[in-house]
């Protein structure tokens, strides 16, 4: 009969202080654990557990909601519907990004920089599709068909790019070093000023909008800050900002048919 036996788990001072966590003293896995050691370790209260399955359940909600939304959708022929197809995607890819990278970050020292990397850089795509379905749908009123309008997502690009290079070289830099290089711990996070009106007071239109595209600042100093405590947060937050998006994709016209009637 076929048996499998967990991998063994070991303390601090047994394993490179490169894969120890803040506040954690047991639990680790072997560091040069094989994939198939990383894949039991999902069934076993590890350093990494947590992770691992609060990104790996909202996959499998988030991806239901995508292909539901694939289904229902003409895609051809229903351009409104990309950018909310687009940030459907991102939010998708991100926690199965970050599964994986937390269950295959104790292989050896270089496979843990290289799915962190990943991870990172998943964490700014999902920023991305939240700028571009920010851009198409809840833009302040005040900045639509503006420079800086036309812009945005251009800057979201050129965001993500800079935030994952800075994020992945602050990863081999000194606790300093990563603060500098880290500095979107300072700002809140840009998906709650989202569904803000400028009229409400909270901020200005142009600070609403570099709030929000300093968003994926946000989340990946947080991710590489304090990666325990974030995950439920965050996917409650995707999950309610995707229900915002489609109700009001739902409830208005397109932006671009905007601009164009307004010339």
């Amino acid at each position: 009969m076929l048996s499998l036996k967990l991998p063994r788990l070991f303390s601090t001072d047994q394993i490179p202080q490169v894969f120890h966590e803040q506040g954690i003293l047991f639990g680790y896995r072997h560091p040069q654990s094989s994939a198939t050691a990383c894949i039991l370790s999902l069934f076993q209260m590890t350093n990494e557990t947590l992770n691992i399955w609060t990104h790996l359940l909202p996959f499998w909600f988030f991806a239901w909601r995508f292909v539901t939304a694939l289904y229902v959708t003409d895609i051809k022929n229903d351009n409104y519907s990309w950018p909310m197809l687009v940030y459907m995607c991102t939010s998708c890819v991100y926690p199965l990004a970050s599964s994986c990278a937390h269950t295959f970050s104790s292989m050896s020292k270089n496979a843990r920089h290289i799915c962190y990397f990943l991870d990172y850089g998943a964490v700014n795509l999902f920023s991305l599709g939240s700028a571009i379905a920010y851009s198409a749908y809840t833009f302040p009123d005040t900045l639509v068909c503006t420079i800086f309008h036309n812009y945005y997502v251009a800057m979201a690009v050129l965001n993500t790019v800079l935030s994952t290079g800075l994020s992945c070289y602050s990863r081999s830099q000194s606790p300093a070093v990563s603060r500098v290089c880290d500095p979107g711990h300072a700002y809140a996070d840009g998906s709650h000023t989202s569904g803000q009106d400028s009229e409400e007071g909270m901020a200005p239109s142009h600070l609403q909008a570099l709030l929000f595209l300093s968003d994926s600042r946000s989340h990946t100093s947080v991710h590489h800050l304090q990666p325990q405590q974030h995950n439920l947060f965050l996917s409650c937050s995707v999950s309610d900002s995707q229900a915002r998006i489609t109700q009001k994709r739902n409830m208005t016209q397109t932006i671009s048919f905007s601009c164009q009637m307004s010339t």
